[in-house]
């Protein structure tokens, strides 16, 4: 039997120092709500709590119940992604009935980036630490995937 580990946060009210950082990628507070992007203050797995550092920003993906991707900008590259959602294609529930390009990008901040500019794209969910599709086998899978969503 698979065990995935159940992942719960904490919100909070964002900071002025949470919305400077999106900022900067051209993303503001109405995007994030549009995307499920939410402040956290603290995010526990299977139970065990874990704070945000007062001087840390802190982010959860929200993807489904209990599913989330962590997302810690100022911390260390090793540490800076904590997730549940594997097999999970980012932005796919925000896809148009309708539509004749979607790009595939490697981060929900990469989809609202686009988003913001007109474009519509997806992210497939993958572990740094897991073995990745390789680039020509990614675009053949997911092309048809994205510009026929039923």
């Amino acid at each position: 039997m698979l065990f995935r580990s159940v992942f719960q946060i904490k919100k909070k009210d964002y900071s002025d120092k949470d919305l400077l950082y999106w900022k900067q990628f051209g993303i503001d507070l109405e995007i994030l709500e549009y995307f499920d992007v939410h402040s956290i203050s603290h995010y526990f797995i299977n139970g065990l709590s874990f704070e945000i550092k007062k001087n840390e920003l802190g982010f959860a993906y929200y993807e489904q119940p209990y599913k989330y991707k962590i997302y810690l900008p100022s911390r260390n590259k090793g540490e800076k992604f904590w997730s549940n959602t594997g097999g999970i294609v980012q932005g796919y529930n925000k896809l148009p009935d309708r539509g004749e390009v979607c790009l595939i990008t490697s981060s929900k901040k990469d989809i609202m980036t686009l988003y913001k500019l007109g474009v519509t794209s997806v992210a497939p969910s993958s572990d740094r630490k897991s073995t990745r599709l390789n680039s020509s086998h990614l675009v053949i899978s997911y092309a048809v995937f994205c510009l026929k969503k039923k």
